[in-house]
């Protein structure tokens, strides 16, 4: 058995979990935004490395949603 509770221990960003799946989420409006999901997402590899798991790349999915202005460019 595997405990994940403190998986979103210092996580910034929206972060839900259910069994064996975890989503990690944010509204990005700002570059300020954008950075601050790279670094909880890097938390979270630090915390996979830490417990010696990976994640799995086949569930793993990005949703992008853009206005006409992009500020990230």
């Amino acid at each position: 058995m595997i405990f994940i509770n403190d998986l979103d221990e210092d996580i910034n960003s929206n972060i839900l979990k259910f069994a064996d799946d975890t989503e990690i989420f944010k509204e990005v409006r700002c570059i300020t935004d954008c950075r601050q999901l790279q670094t909880d997402v890097d938390k979270l590899v630090l915390w996979l490395q830490k417990w010696q798991m990976v994640f799995n790349v086949d569930k793993s999915v990005v949703l992008k949603v853009e206005t006409a202005v992009s500020f990230l460019t």
